[in-house]
C-alpha cells in the first residue's frame, strides 16, 4: 500500500492472520468493488496493523478531500464537463454547467448518445466527417474544435469543444470540456462587421487615413481618396513619407510638428483636390511617443461651395462698387475702363472689355479694354467688330439679343480667337440692353474651362442693365454738354449784342459797327457786312473789314447770290466751300476773294430790308448750329436797332412837337393865371367891402351874398395857382428855394392859420412834435407849408366829426417825417394806387360834392418827389386816413452816384448802382 510516497508491507505468516487484518482488508476490497471510500478501518493501536490502518484512513482523508473539492470545482466552473465512452459514445458525466448548457436537469444528460448531443455539421466548425475521429484528433492535438450542439429540444447551438482520454473504471473515455459559444460568436460576428464596415467606410470615404511610426515611415495607408491620387490602399507602405510626398512642403513641416508632439491641422492641394488634414501624436502605455494618426479628408466640394460664395460675395461687392462708379462718374470712357479692371482685377478673369454700338448701328466699337491686354488693343487703335462677324460670340449677343455662354470654345464651330487673346477658354458675352435696344455688349474672357457660373451669368445680367443705362444716359449727358455748351456760346453772344445795344452813349451805327467786330470775333471771321437792299441795287451801309476791301464799295446790283438765296428763304444761308458752290457771291464780295460765307436777311415793318453777310478768305470748319442761331438773332437784333432808330427819330420828332405845345400851354397857364388873377383880386377886394358896409347899409341877406362871391373868387385863385403849379411841376419847372428854419416853429405857425379852417367844422386839431425832430432843417418852406396846407385841407373835406392830427418827428437815414392824420371817411383801396395821380378824386367822396379839382394831392406828390422825399398813405374805408411824408434834413446831404460809362467790349463789367443817402 502507497501512501504519501511511503510504502506498507505486512508480512503475514510473520504476524499470522488476525482478525484485525481481516477486517482491513475486507474494508479494502469494499472500497475496490464499490469505490465508497466513505468507510474506514478501525484502528488498533499500538499494533503494527493498527499503524498501517490510521495511515491508510489519513490517505482515504486526502482522497475524500481532493475529491470534494474537484467535484466543487467541476460544479461551479464556467465551461461544461461530459465524460463519454469513447467505445459506446455515451454520457457518463456531467457537471452542472453542462446541464445549463444544455438546459438540461441534473442527470438528464447521463447515458445519452453524443452522436445526437453533437455534431460536426455545424457552419462554422472546420471539422466534417466522423464524430469520434473529430473528438480522437483534438485529444491528440489538444486542438479546440467547434461542433453543433443539440439540446433535448431539438435546439441547434454552437459549442467550442476540448477533447482528453482518459480511463476510468479501466475504460477509456472522451473528457469534453465545452462552451457555448453563442455570445462569442455573435460578438465576433459584430466586430466582423464592425471591422468589415469600418473597412468599407475608411476605403469608401472621401478620405485618407494614415499612420506612421515615429520616424515618419507609412505602417497604415487606407481610403479612397488614395485612388483619386491614383495610389491603392496599402501602397508606399514602409517607405518614408518625407520620400512619398518630398514635393510638397506643407506636409513634411506639419508631419515633423507632429511627430514633435504638436497636433495640427492644415489644408494640402493633391491634383487639383483638397484635403483638410488632421495628425496627432500617437503614444504607447509608458507615454512614449511612438508614431502619429492622420486623416485628410477630401473638402474639395466644401472649397468649391466656399470658393464660389466667396466669389459670389465677390461678385456682389464688385457688382455693388459698379453701381457706385456709375452714380458718380460721368465720363464714359473712364467709367467703362474702370469697370472692365474692377472685373478682371475682383474677379481673376483672363480679359474684360465692353463694348458700344457704333454709329450706325452695324458695329461693336471697344470703349473699355482691361489690363495690359487692352492697351495693346487700344494700340491698335478703335477695335470694332461687325455685327455680322459669323464667328463672335459678341457679335452674335448683339444680334440675338440674349446671353452667349461658351464654356469651352474648343467645342465652339468656328470659334476664332483674337491673336491677342489666343489663351481663351471660355467666354461670356452679355447684350447691354436699354427699352429692348441693344447698346452694346459686356464681352468676358479666361483661360479655363466651366469658368462661368449661373450665377456669374445672372449677376453679369442684371450689371448689363446698369451699363447699358449708364451709355445711354451718357451719351444723353453728352448731347446735353454740347448743348448747354451751345447755349452758353449762345447767352454769350446774345449778352455782347444787349451790352451794344444796351449803350445809349453810342450812336446806331457805333452800335452796328462794334456789333460787326464783336460778331466776326465770335464768329472767328474775317469780315462782315450790313447791306440794304432797294430795287435791285445792294447798298452796304455799314462793314467791319481789316483788308478795306468792303469799303471801297457802296452800290452793286444784286444779282444772283447768296443774298438772294438768304432773302428768298427767309432765312440763314451758310456755304463752308465758296469754290465749289453752285451760287455765287456778290460782286463786291468776290473781290473779297471769300472762301466760306454765312449770311442771313433782316426785315424792318414787315419788308425785307437788307442782310448782314460774313466773309472768310481761308478754309475754315464748317458752320455749327450755334454760329446760325447767332446770325440769325444778329440779323434780328440789326432790324430792331433800325426800327427802334426810326422809331426814336420820329418820337424825337413828336417830342419836339409835345414840349413845343407843353411849353406853349405853360406859356398861356402862366398868361392866363395872370390875367386871371388881377380881375379875382378886385372882385374879392370889393366882395369884402360890400361886407363891411363901405357902400351903404347891407342886410344880412347882401352880406351873405357878398361872402359868397369873395369864397368863390378865392376858390378860382387857388385853383389857378394849383394850375399853375401843376403846369410847373410836369414841366419840370417848379423850383426850391432852400432855407435853414426851425421846424417846431415853423409848423407852429402854419398849424395856428389852419386851426380857424378846422375848428370851424367842429373837429379837433391836435398838433405834436416828437423829440427825435431835429433843432434845424434845410428844406423849402414854402413848399413843406403847401404840403401841410393841402394835407389838412384835403383832410378837413373828407372829415366830418373826430380830430385831424399833425405830428412830427425825426425819421431814419437823416430824414423828418410830417404825419397827418384824420377820422374820415377813408379811402377805397381799389382807389389808392391812383389817388396822387393829377385830377384824380374818390367816386362818392365830399370832393365832388364840395367842388375841387383833384390836384392837391397831386401836386404834394410833385413836391415830395422833388425834395426826393417819399409819401405814404394807410387807409380803411370807414376809418380815417394817414399820410406818411419823409423829406431829408438837408438836401445837400442826398449823394447820387452818376452811371459809370461802359466798354461795350467787355460785357462782364457790371454798371455801378446809383445810391442815396
Amino acid at each position: 500500500i502507497s501512501a504519501s510516497e511511503e510504502e506498507l508491507g505486512l508480512n503475514i505468516v510473520e504476524h499470522g492472520a488476525s482478525t484485525d487484518l481481516v477486517d482491513f482488508f475486507r474494508i479494502l476490497e469494499a472500497h475496490a468493488s464499490t469505490g465508497d471510500l466513505g468507510q474506514r478501518v478501525p484502528v488498533a493501536p499500538f499494533t503494527q496493523i493498527g499503524q498501517i490502518a490510521q495511515r491508510y484512513n489519513a490517505v482515504l482523508d486526502r482522497i475524500e478531500h481532493s475529491t470534494a473539492r474537484a467535484e466543487l470545482i467541476l460544479d461551479h466552473t464556467r465551461n461544461g464537463i461530459l465524460t463519454v465512452d469513447k467505445d459506446m459514445l455515451i454520457v457518463t458525466g456531467a457537471n452542472p454547467m453542462a446541464d445549463q448548457i444544455f438546459q438540461t436537469q441534473p442527470g438528464e444528460l447521463l447515458d445519452q448518445g453524443i452522436n445526437w448531443l453533437m455534431s460536426t455539421s455545424y457552419v462554422g466548425s472546420e471539422h466534417t466527417g466522423d464524430l469520434q475521429t473529430a473528438l480522437q484528433n483534438s485529444a491528440f492535438s489538444s486542438q479546440v474544435i467547434q461542433l453543433q450542439g443539440r439540446r433535448l429540444t431539438g435546439e441547434l447551438f454552437p459549442l467550442e469543444v476540448t477533447a482528453a482520454i482518459a480511463t476510468l473504471d479501466s475504460k477509456e473515455h472522451f473528457i469534453l470540456t465545452i462552451q457555448d459559444i453563442t455570445e462569442r460568436l455573435a460578438a465576433q460576428n459584430t466586430v466582423r462587421e464592425a471591422h468589415q464596415l469600418l473597412q468599407t467606410v475608411v476605403r469608401n470615404a472621401p478620405l485618407m487615413l494614415f499612420v506612421l511610426d515615429d520616424k515618419g515611415h507609412l505602417l497604415l495607408s487606407e481610403g479612397r481618396a488614395l485612388s483619386d491620387l491614383g495610389l491603392r490602399p496599402g501602397e508606399n507602405v514602409g517607405r518614408s513619407i518625407f520620400d512619398v510626398y518630398e514635393n510638397l512642403p506643407v506636409m513634411k513641416e506639419n508631419v515633423r510638428a507632429t511627430l514633435n508632439g504638436e497636433e495640427r491641422q492644415w489644408l494640402i492641394n493633391l491634383r487639383d483636390k483638397h484635403y483638410d488634414t488632421t495628425t496627432v501624436p500617437l503614444y504607447d502605455d509608458l507615454g512614449s511617443l511612438n508614431g502619429l494618426l492622420g486623416v485628410s479628408l477630401d473638402v474639395t466640394a466644401r472649397k468649391k461651395a466656399e470658393d464660389s460664395q466667396q466669389k459670389l460675395i465677390e461678385m456682389l461687392a464688385t457688382g455693388a462698387q459698379i453701381a457706385e462708379q456709375i452714380s458718380v462718374i460721368l465720363d464714359s470712357e473712364n467709367l467703362m475702363q474702370k469697370i472692365v479692371e474692377l472685373l478682371k482685377d475682383r474677379l481673376d478673369y483672363y480679359h474684360v472689355q465692353i463694348f458700344a454700338m457704333a454709329e450706325g448701328e452695324q458695329a461693336l466699337q471697344a470703349v473699355g479694354a482691361s489690363g495690359r491686354l487692352g492697351q495693346s488693343l487700344r494700340a491698335f487703335g478703335v477695335h470694332e467688330i461687325e455685327l455680322d462677324h459669323s464667328s463672335s460670340l459678341t457679335a452674335r449677343a448683339a444680334r440675338t439679343r440674349e446671353i452667349v455662354l461658351v464654356n469651352d470654345v474648343a467645342q465652339e464651330k468656328d470659334y476664332l480667337a483674337h491673336p491677342l487673346l489666343s489663351n481663351t477658354r471660355s467666354e461670356l458675352a452679355v447684350p447691354l440692353l436699354n427699352q429692348g435696344k441693344v447698346v452694346g455688349v459686356l464681352d468676358i474672357l479666361d483661360i479655363r474651362v466651366d469658368r462661368f457660373s449661373q450665377a456669374e451669368v445672372y449677376l453679369f445680367g442684371n450689371l448689363a442693365g446698369m451699363i447699358a443705362n449708364f451709355l445711354v444716359n451718357a451719351n444723353l449727358f453728352e448731347e446735353h454738354k454740347q448743348q448747354a455748351k451751345l447755349l452758353a456760346q449762345q447767352e454769350t453772344r446774345t449778352r455782347t449784342l444787349y451790352e451794344v445795344a444796351t449803350n445809349s452813349e453810342l450812336s446806331q451805327d457805333e452800335q452796328l459797327q462794334i456789333a460787326l467786330m464783336t460778331a466776326c470775333e465770335v464768329l472767328q471771321i474775317d469780315a462782315a457786312v450790313i447791306t440794304r437792299i432797294d430795287g435791285k441795287q445792294v447798298y452796304y451801309d455799314t462793314s467791319h473789314d481789316p483788308f478795306n476791301i468792303l469799303a471801297n464799295v457802296t452800290r452793286q446790283p444784286l444779282k444772283t447770290s447768296y443774298s438772294i438765296a438768304a432773302i428768298r428763304m427767309r432765312d440763314v444761308v451758310a456755304v463752308h466751300d465758296v469754290p465749289n458752290s453752285p451760287l455765287r457771291l456778290l460782286p463786291g464780295f468776290q473781290q473779297f476773294k471769300a472762301h466760306s460765307y454765312i449770311g442771313a436777311p433782316f426785315s424792318v415793318a414787315g419788308e425785307i430790308y437788307g442782310t448782314v453777310d460774313f466773309l472768310h478768305r481761308d478754309v475754315r470748319a464748317p458752320f455749327t448750329p450755334a454760329d446760325k442761331n447767332f446770325v440769325g438773332l444778329l440779323s434780328e437784333w440789326i432790324a430792331t436797332s433800325l426800327e427802334r432808330a426810326f422809331a426814336a427819330e420820329e418820337l424825337a420828332k413828336a417830342r419836339d412837337e409835345a414840349v413845343q405845345a407843353d411849353a406853349f400851354k405853360t406859356e398861356m397857364l402862366a398868361k392866363v393865371s395872370h390875367e386871371l388873377k388881377t380881375p379875382l383880386g378886385v372882385i374879392i377886394g370889393y366882395a369884402e367891402l360890400m361886407q363891411d358896409g363901405r357902400y351903404g347899409p347891407v342886410n344880412d341877406n347882401q352880406r351873405s351874398k357878398a361872402a359868397k362871391i369873395a369864397d368863390s373868387a378865392r376858390y378860382l385863385t387857388s385853383l389857378v395857382s394849383e394850375l399853375l403849379d401843376i403846369s410847373r411841376a410836369t414841366a419840370g419847372t417848379l423850383k426850391l428855394f432852400y432855407e435853414t428854419i426851425d421846424p417846431i416853429r415853423f409848423l407852429s405857425e402854419t398849424s395856428d392859420e389852419l386851426r380857424p379852417l378846422v375848428e370851424e367844422k367842429g373837429l379837433r386839431f391836435d398838433v405834436t412834435f416828437d423829440n427825435t425832430i431835429p433843432t434845424t432843417i434845410r428844406t423849402d418852406p414854402g413848399k413843406v407849408r403847401q404840403i401841410v396846407i393841402n394835407l389838412v385841407t384835403n383832410a378837413a373835406k373828407f372829415t366830418d366829426q373826430g380830430f385831424i392830427r399833425l405830428t412830427a418827428r425825426g425819421g431814419p437815414s437823416e430824414t423828418w417825417q410830417l404825419l397827418i392824420e384824420d377820422s374820415g371817411i377813408g379811402i377805397p383801396r381799389e382807389q389808392q394806387a391812383t389817388i396822387f395821380e393829377p385830377f384824380k378824386q374818390v367816386d362818392g367822396s365830399p370832393t365832388k360834392q364840395k367842388g375841387g379839382a383833384g390836384l392837391g394831392l397831386a401836386i404834394v406828390k410833385q413836391i415830395v418827389d422833388l425834395m426826393h422825399g417819399e409819401i405814404k398813405l394807410v387807409s380803411d374805408e370807414g376809418y380815417g386816413s394817414r399820410f406818411e411824408i419823409s423829406i431829408p434834413v438837408d438836401p445837400e446831404s442826398i449823394v447820387i452816384v452818376p452811371t459809370e460809362k461802359r466798354d461795350v467790349r467787355k460785357p462782364e463789367q457790371a454798371y455801378a448802382n446809383g445810391t442815396r443817402r
